[in-house]
């Protein structure tokens, strides 16, 4: 089974990954690094089960292409913080709902199971 997880590079996706992997799923990560860091990642990084995706949700191509890997998908992946909120709100909203709707589109073509998450700036 294998579970994508975007925005996994952050603090609660590098945790859920570290989850997944203890309880053998195979896991991908598509994150573009905006705000994750792959220090999170330090123990999981070199894990057999592990392909992390430097990318974006907005790649409709790319976010197709590992949603169809994929049988779960964890939607972390979002602009975030306040100040990134307040100093580039329109592209912040535009990567929230067109990187979401990028999500649910291949989830829905490939008939993977999705579980969107919320940030605290919603």
């Amino acid at each position: 089974m294998t579970t994508l997880v975007t925005g996994g590079a952050g603090f609660i996706g590098s945790h859920l990954t570290e989850s997944l992997l203890g309880s053998g799923e195979d896991v991908i990560i598509l994150d573009d690094l905006s705000t994750g860091s792959e220090r999170n990642l330090t123990e999981a990084m070199n894990h057999p089960s592990l392909q992390f995706v430097k990318g974006s949700i907005l790649d409709e191509s790319l976010v197709d292409e590992l949603a169809s890997q994929a049988h779960t998908i964890y939607h972390l992946a979002a602009a975030v913080g306040t100040f990134t909120i307040i100093d580039k709100t329109l592209e912040s909203l535009y990567t929230n709902l067109h990187g979401t709707e990028n999500i649910v589109n291949s989830a829905l073509r490939h008939g993977a199971r999705v579980l969107i998450a919320s940030t605290s700036e919603i």
